[in-house]
């Protein structure tokens, strides 16, 4: 137990240096497009090298909190519904014994909810372009 939490608390701190590089470097390159609340479109994400997660304000308190025990790896395969990742975390405090994530909790689970549930993936989704009809190939001389 003390040794989890040990190599969480050292975790947490690297963590929280490497997410307040991101975070400034997103502070100063956001524009009133990056502030609304609705999910931005694939192209404009701007993903984080070290955890492969989306680069937002909230990034260094989601990678501190969740990365601690286990990969972000785990964030990016699923798709949860914000009532979903509530169930998710429930259950990690009471198997896995994950702390209570206190006032933290809101700010990571709109993090969750934007970039990693259902409504997230449709709206990337919608991005794509349609199929391409009526292919005409020809040969190059």
């Amino acid at each position: 137990m003390n040794r989890c939490r040990a190599i969480r608390t050292v975790a947490a701190s690297l963590l929280i240096a490497l997410g307040i590089s991101c975070v400034s470097d997103l502070r100063n390159n956001q524009t009133a497009a990056d502030t609304t609340t609705t999910t931005p479109l694939a192209d404009t994400l701007h993903y984080d090298p070290h955890t492969g997660l989306v680069i937002d304000t909230n990034l260094a308190l989601v990678v501190a909190n969740c990365s601690a025990c286990h990969t972000t790896d785990l964030i990016k395969e699923n798709r949860f519904t914000r009532d979903g990742w509530v169930a998710k975390i429930r259950w990690m405090q009471k198997e896995q014994n994950l702390w209570d994530l206190g006032k933290n909790e809101k700010n990571i689970l709109d993090y969750l909810e934007k970039y990693y549930s259902p409504s997230s993936l449709d709206a990337r989704a919608q991005m794509r372009r349609e199929p391409l009809k009526d292919i005409q190939w020809y040969d190059y001389p």
